[in-house]
This record gives C-alpha cells, sequence and structure tokens, in this order.
C-alpha cells in the first residue's frame, strides 16, 4: 500500500469486506493443508481511494482455525 501512496499518489481511505463461512472442497484442502469440509472464512473485499473510486479487489479464503476476525 505504501507503494501506491508514494509512487502512484492514491490515498487508499477506506475497505469493504463481506465475510462469510464456507466448508472447504478437496481442492481447497489440498492448498490449505486441512481436511476437506474443514470450516473457512471466504472474504470479499473492496479497498477504495479518497475519490470514492475502487483500487483492490481482494478474495481470500482462510482457514477458520488459523484465523481471527476484529473489529474497530
Amino acid at each position: 500500500y505504501k507503494t501506491l501512496e508514494t509512487e502512484y499518489h492514491i490515498k487508499l481511505v477506506r475497505q469493504n469486506h463481506v465475510i462469510s463461512v464456507a466448508a472447504l472442497t478437496r481442492e481447497e484442502s489440498a492448498y490449505l493443508e486441512a481436511p476437506e469440509g474443514t470450516s473457512a472464512f471466504f472474504i470479499r473485499g473492496v479497498t477504495y481511494d479518497d475519490t470514492g473510486r475502487a483500487v483492490e479487489y481482494c478474495v481470500s479464503l482462510n482457514r477458520a482455525d488459523l484465523y481471527a476476525i476484529t473489529s474497530c
């Protein structure tokens, strides 16, 4: 993110995330080294700059046993 701000003068101001719970598929469980069906957090996020433009879109799948969610 520092590169976006210093090199491209893009000021990041907010993120929105949608978090849901999913069960790992066979393929996902192989990547995450967990049994198939293990609970995971499925997270979609968008980061916006100070003009309201979306500058990042992220989708991640995180093992629930290795991930903690906090909110400010």
